[in-house]
């Protein structure tokens, strides 16, 4: 790489004119580039550090057989899920155990599409049982859960199957975390400035070629590129299996990696850079005495390089799951693609109006042509964006309901304020273009140039936390799922609906009660009690208490605390029932000021 560096530096310094080597003698401006290099890409990792988190999970599980919760009189043969998505599998992704905590899964998972499904091994075993799973999505992100299915009868979780549970989901490094995505953040900064960079100078100018500021600009972009598409490749093992920095050269993890999506799309970049690399050395310096029909083909060629490095982003994205894949995907190639060329360009024509003593010359050719290139680049981010923000986000209340919203929300202030500081220096250049105009201050177009590039800082930062986020289509489906299968648990486990008659011996002191508990299963539940005389007509009580008992733990009592709501009807909500099993519910009711009466009735809990 560096005999590549070293020959795309110096091969066409002997082209340079002597009022260049003099500039270059006066103002040193060797280090100018790269201190302007440093400074994009250490502002990208500043902002990322600031807005580093782990991703969200964009995959979800819609569906499991069986189903969470299920109590069934045979252990299956096998489980298997379906998800929201196409997904891939990293090592020992699906783990079962039984009531002792004991794996029982064969180890052989397969998946296909959508779905995943693991074998079980033979158990005799009744319980509950514990399926702990790991995937990866088809944008690159991991994804995990767990659910419980009871054979015969459900049964509390044991200290050590919570613990292995815990252990087969480890919540992952957080370093590898804040790094994955600071790398990512610095991809999107290189390729900007790679395409961006060299579109400016086969476009707008030409004699940047021989500008040395101008090509370690773009080699150091092809350097950056490359050391990314590595890290990123040695990152994901770890970061996919949710595991710390020494497994950074796992070589299971490694190979796990070389068959996702991702890692097919990290290999085709550094095959593609190699590419870019010859196009640097070879093509971009024969572009100032090019003719026509060479200049097509080297520019043909330039623009085919630019959209296959993009596609490599667009194939392991958003842009590859959810709805209408077969449009998104080119246009999202087209989103980055227009972002580098206006991006990058604005870091190069900074770099180009550094040098005084050719401020005139650059504004005269360069700006000119690179206004109108910017403006359609500009336009291209808008219609595109505008169909990828209706795409992910579905609605206008997930602008404020959804962190995918607000985040987006963000970048569109940032892009909006970005355009409106990039109209100055538009306005300025379209009075050039009339017959009394007059170039624009240098100074004020370089300060402009400027700002314009450390908002574009901003928004490269803001996007790479962006395509970590959920997006809201994605994150509104995943509730109305979990919804679905709260539901469908509470249809399994109950309501349980009993009726106890009770009699205190005074007048008026026999009658019925009409219990229901929901959804009589652990955590919150309801319970409804309406009172009847023995008449069947509803009836207030004085008093009436309730308690919960588990005695086969020795639990208890757990008081119940009802409110009366009309006549006869008393309710109480958010009761933590905190274990399965054959509860008792303790009723005292008192029909006058001595009168009373404490009755029991059964309870399972499932």
């Amino acid at each position: 790489m560096s005999t590549i560096i070293r020959e795309w530096h110096f091969a066409p310094e002997r082209a340079q004119s002597a009022p260049e080597r003099r500039g270059q003698a006066i103002r040193s401006p060797r280090g100018l580039p790269v201190r302007s290099f440093a400074i994009i890409v250490l502002g990208t990792v500043m902002m990322l550090l600031t807005c580093a988190q782990s991703a969200s999970a964009h995959a979800m599980m819609m569906s499991s057989t069986p189903r969470a919760g299920a109590v069934l009189q045979t252990l299956p043969r096998q489980v298997s899920f379906m998800f929201s998505e196409t997904v891939q599998l990293p090592s020992a992704a699906v783990r079962i155990l039984n009531p002792d905590g004991k794996r029982v899964d064969t180890g052989s998972t397969t998946e296909n599409g959508k779905s995943v499904t693991v074998g079980l091994r033979a158990d005799s075993m009744k319980g509950s049982y514990t399926v702990a799973w790991q995937v990866i999505s088809a944008d690159s992100h991991p994804v995990s859960g767990a659910i419980t299915f009871a054979v015969g009868h459900p049964s509390a979780m044991a200290a050590k199957v919570a613990a292995a549970a815990h252990e087969m989901q480890p919540s992952g490094s957080e370093t590898v975390g804040i790094l994955y995505g600071i790398v990512r953040g610095i991809a999107f900064a290189g390729l900007a400035l790679l395409v961006g960079s060299v579109a400016f100078v086969l476009m707008c100018w030409p004699a940047g070629v021989a500008r040395r500021s101008v090509r370690l600009l773009s080699t150091g972009a092809w350097a950056t590129l490359v050391f990314t598409a590595v890290a990123t490749f040695l990152l994901e093992g770890p970061y996919g299996a949710r595991k710390g920095l020494l497994h950074l050269f796992d070589p299971s993890l490694l190979a796990a990696t070389a068959h996702l999506h991702l890692g097919i799309a990290l290999m085709v970049r550094l095959a593609l850079l190699a590419a870019a690399a010859g196009f640097l050395r070879y093509a971009l310096p024969a572009w100032v005495n090019a003719s026509v029909r060479p200049r097509i083909v080297l520019a043909g060629s330039g623009a085919a390089l630019s959209l296959a490095l993009a596609a490599t982003w667009s194939v392991a994205g958003h842009a590859d799951t959810g709805m209408q894949t077969m449009l998104a995907m080119p246009l999202d190639v087209l989103h980055l693609t227009a972002m580098s060329i206006w991006l990058g360009g604005l870091a190069t024509l900074l770099i180009a109006l550094r040098r005084e003593s050719e401020q005139r010359a650059v504004m005269t050719t360069a700006v000119k042509r690179f206004s109108p290139l910017a403006f359609g680049c500009v336009l291209m981010l808008v219609g595109s964006g505008s169909y990828q923000v209706w795409r992910q986000l579905g609605t206008w209340p997930s602008f404020v309901d959804t962190a995918y919203g607000r985040l987006l929300v963000v970048k569109l202030s940032c892009f909006v304020t970005v355009i409106a500081i990039a109209g100055v220096s538009r306005r300025a250049v379209q009075r050039w273009h009339q017959p009394d105009g007059s170039p624009p201050p240098a100074g004020l177009l370089r300060r402009s140039v400027l700002t314009e590039a450390s908002g574009a800082i901003v928004l490269i930062a803001v996007t790479a936390v962006l395509v970590n986020a959920n997006p809201s289509r994605e994150a509104h489906a995943e509730a109305a799922a979990m919804r679905e299968q709260r539901a469908e648990m509470a249809a399994d486990q109950g309501p349980v609906h009993k009726t106890v008659r009770f009699d205190t011996g005074g007048s008026n002191g026999s009658g019925r009660l009409e219990l229901m508990v929901t959804p009589a299963g652990t955590g919150p539940n309801t319970v409804s009690v309406i009172v009847t005389n023995s008449h069947g007509n509803r009836m207030n009580l004085p008093e009436l208490d309730l308690a919960l008992v588990l005695p086969a733990r020795n639990l208890g009592p757990m008081p119940v605390t009802v409110q009366r709501t009309s006549l006869g009807a008393y309710h109480a909500t958010s009761t933590e029932i905190p274990l399965a099993g054959k509860w008792q519910l303790h009723i005292t009711v008192r029909t006058s000021d001595i009168d009373e009466t404490t009755l029991a009735t059964s309870l399972s809990v499932g």
